[in-house]
Parts: structure tokens; C-alpha cells; sequence
């Protein structure tokens, strides 16, 4: 009987081997490829079998934009590895990115890509799933940066910290990296457009100071502002290609357009300005959003819990030099959208792309403090969806000990949102 089993299992085995490959044409196994909408079922089916599929190329540009991954805070040998998967719920760790990373720190992500700055302000592009790396123009060389400096023998971070009243022995490389850079963004996919414009804000001292450079540039180059100057920021995002939009504390909307140099800077007033901080911008299928964020004592253990409110620009009138008013609307539907908030380029996709996700929500990461026996008090870090249409906010994933993450407290420890991208 055990023979037999045997003999059946080897025979069974050889016509396996033997079985003839599909005769589908290659261009319907490349409209198969093109059918999905998710990288990571794109990345699976090319697996399934590399002779089979080696004609699908492993940089596919057909994909909308992906559910985000969290890029968290740095283990203890400074290495940037670990990313939260929030379709999946697990943790990844890319060992090519920990090596790339390990002595900078990460002050931005747009399109896929996150922006790296070691301690000598040389900034560079990663791609953290393809391990494609740009390099940039340093910045430490640019005019107007380091205007503080009346020593040339002091390193830049070191200085800025005597002169704020800290102690350079007392404070972290990032936190030096931190007290000067604000954020940075792209324009467009570098992948697909090799002019993307990178536009960084600095803020070495109030007012804020914006730079840009085209992909290939040697040196940035300085924007001046219109009107009167940028003491602080609440959040700027790309939109649409080759456009920026910044939202003001003075509630100014300026947009920074690059479809042609030099460099189109118009400001506006926000008129209907919600009054709840923070503030958020988020491109939404063609749409300019606005959302603020508001808070709400919870039934449950009186925890405080995060709500939003979500308004429409109306960045189809034009706006002028002359500080024209731009209407805010306030809205009670996204509609399919879901949309991902969090630090560099909060952005939104298709329910209907990504049916994993809750139509007409808002996702993010937060934390609260949870009351245990005793009165004893622990942190508790969490990815929470708020509904637009319930109005209310619920927990999704709660990182348990076992887990070992700690979702950072602040900048620029905080986690970045990092789109997939296969470009």
C-alpha cells in the first residue's frame, strides 16, 4: 500500500513537471496584470511565476495611488527600516532601506518617495520599495539658509542651538536637523516626470523661508512670498502636478505654481476658515479639502477622542496678488473617498479601488492615555477611522506590546505616510 502511494505521488509529480505551459498571448497576460488595482496582488502575480510573467514589467504605472504605510521611528542603531502596513496590519522591515537611511532623518514623503537629510543638510530622494535614490543639492551651501552664522568654524545646528538658549550636548542630531527644516514635497512622480519640481520650507528663524529646485539643478533657489511673509505654516500639499498649495496661520492660502519658470506665487484670504487647529490640506479627486480637527470627550473610560471637519476650497476662482478672498465651504460627504491624514502630503484614494477601506472616512494615527487599575495611567498608540456619515471615531488596530511599537510622540520622530510606489 505505502509503495503504491509512492509510486502514485511520483507519477503524479512527473506530470506536473511535464504539463504544458498556457498559450495565452503575452498581451493578455499583461491585461490580467493590468486588471488589479494593488501593488502588492501586482508584486504576487508576477511571483506566481517568473518564466511565465517575466514579459509584466516590475515597474508598472497603471496603479492609482496606494493605502499608505506608516514609516516608523528609528531603532536604537538609528536605522529607518520598519513600516506599518495600514491595509494589512503588519510590520514590515526592508533591511536595504535600514542601510540607506541609518544617520539621516526623514523630513517628508510625496508620491511614494521620502525625503532624507543627513547631518550635514545634504538632502536625497529614496524610494523605499524599490530602493531608487536621487540625490539633491546640498543645502547647507544654499544663500540665505544660515544667514545666522557669524562663525565659520561652528557647525550650523550647533549654533542655532546656543543662540535659542540650549545646550548642544543636551539636544539630538535630529532634533538639531528638526529646529531648522520644516518639510518638503514633490511636484510629480520623479519617476515619470524627470523636471519634478522639490520644494523645501525652512525655518531657521520666523519668517519661513521656500526653496525649490528642478530634479538634475545644482543649487535651490529662493521664493519670495507676496505680501507679507509666512511666520508659520499648518500644512502644504502638491496639487494638482507642478502646483502647491500652503495654508497660513494668518488663514493665506498661497499657491506656488511651476508649469513655467520662473515661478508663479499668488496668495489669497480664506474666507469661512474653520476655526479648530490643527489644519489639513488634502487633494480629493479633483478637489481642494480643508480639514480641521476637533476633539470630543468619549463615552468610554473619559477619553478624549479626535473628530474633523472637512471643507472644500474653492480654488476654481482665481487668485490674485492682491489678497482676494477664497471661499471655504463646509461638507458632510466625501463621497467613495478615503482619506489618509498625517504628517507630509495627506492624500486620499478610491473606496471603490480599495474596498478594504471605509467609504466616506478619515484614517490616522493617534494616541491616548488609558486609565488601568489603580489610577495608573499607560499610553496606548492606535490607528483610528472617523466616519463622516456616523460621526464618531473608532479604534481599528491598537499596537499591543507584542507588537514592540511605539508610534513616536513629535516631530521628527512622528510617522511618515508613505504611499507604495513600483515606479
Amino acid at each position: 500500500m505505502e509503495g503504491k502511494l509512492a509510486k502514485n505521488s511520483s507519477s503524479s509529480s512527473r506530470s506536473l513537471m511535464t504539463r504544458p505551459k498556457t498559450k495565452l498571448p503575452p498581451e493578455i497576460l499583461e491585461l490580467i496584470g493590468k486588471s488589479g488595482k494593488s501593488a502588492s496582488a501586482y508584486v504576487r502575480f508576477r511571483a506566481t511565476c517568473k518564466t511565465l510573467f517575466s514579459n509584466l514589467t516590475p515597474h508598472p504605472r497603471h496603479l492609482p495611488f496606494q493605502p499608505p504605510f506608516l514609516m516608523l521611528s528609528p531603532t536604537a542603531d538609528g536605522s529607518r527600516g520598519r513600516f506599518f502596513n495600514v491595509a494589512t496590519f503588519f510590520t514590515h522591515n526592508l533591511p536595504q532601506v535600514s542601510n540607506m537611511t541609518r544617520g539621516k532623518i526623514c523630513f517628508g514623503s510625496s508620491f511614494g518617495w521620502i525625503f532624507l537629510l543627513d547631518y550635514r543638510f545634504n538632502p536625497s530622494l529614496l524610494n523605499p520599495f524599490t530602493g531608487a535614490e536621487i540625490p539633491l543639492p546640498p543645502l547647507a551651501a544654499t544663500p540665505g539658509i544660515f544667514d545666522i552664522l557669524p562663525l565659520d568654524d561652528v557647525p550650523a545646528p550647533q549654533l542655532l542651538a546656543l543662540l535659542c538658549g540650549y545646550h548642544p550636548d543636551n539636544i539630538m542630531d535630529e532634533e538639531f536637523v528638526d529646529m531648522i527644516m520644516h518639510q518638503a514635497a514633490l511636484s510629480s512622480d520623479p519617476a515619470l516626470d524627470p523636471h519634478a519640481v522639490v520644494l523645501v520650507i525652512v525655518k531657521t528663524y520666523a519668517p519661513y523661508r521656500f526653496y525649490f529646485c528642478q530634479l538634475g539643478d545644482a543649487s535651490w533657489t529662493r521664493i519670495q512670498i507676496p505680501g507679507n511673509t509666512i511666520c508659520f505654516l499648518y500644512d502644504f500639499i502638491p496639487f494638482p502636478e507642478r502646483q502647491f498649495y500652503a495654508v497660513a496661520s494668518d488663514d493665506r492660502l498661497v499657491r506656488f505654481d511651476f508649469s513655467s519658470l520662473p515661478v508663479r506665487v499668488t496668495v489669497a484670504r480664506l474666507r469661512g476658515m474653520p476655526r479648530c487647529r490643527p489644519v489639513y490640506l488634502v487633494g480629493s479627486a479633483g478637489e481642494l479639502l480643508l480639514i480641521g480637527e476637533g476633539y470630543k470627550i468619549s463615552d468610554r473610560n473619559d477619553r478624549i477622542t479626535k473628530l474633523f471637519h472637512v471643507h472644500k476650497i474653492d480654488i476654481l476662482r482665481e487668485l490674485d496678488d492682491e489678497q482676494g478672498y477664497v471661499q471655504v465651504y463646509r461638507v458632510h460627504s466625501i463621497g467613495d473617498r478615503v482619506v489618509f491624514l498625517g504628517p507630509g502630503h495627506s492624500f486620499s484614494i478610491s473606496a471603490q479601488d480599495f474596498p478594504g477601506f471605509r467609504r466616506n472616512c478619515i484614517y490616522f494615527a493617534d494616541t491616548y492615555n488609558k486609565q488601568l487599575a489603580g489610577m495608573e495611567y499607560v499610553s496606548v498608540d492606535c490607528i483610528d477611522v472617523f466616519s463622516l456619515e456616523e460621526y464618531n471615531t473608532e479604534d481599528i488596530f491598537i499596537f499591543s506590546e507584542e507588537e514592540k511599537i511605539e508610534l513616536p510622540r513629535s516631530k521628527p520622530k512622528m510617522p511618515w505616510l508613505v504611499s507604495p510606489n513600483l515606479n
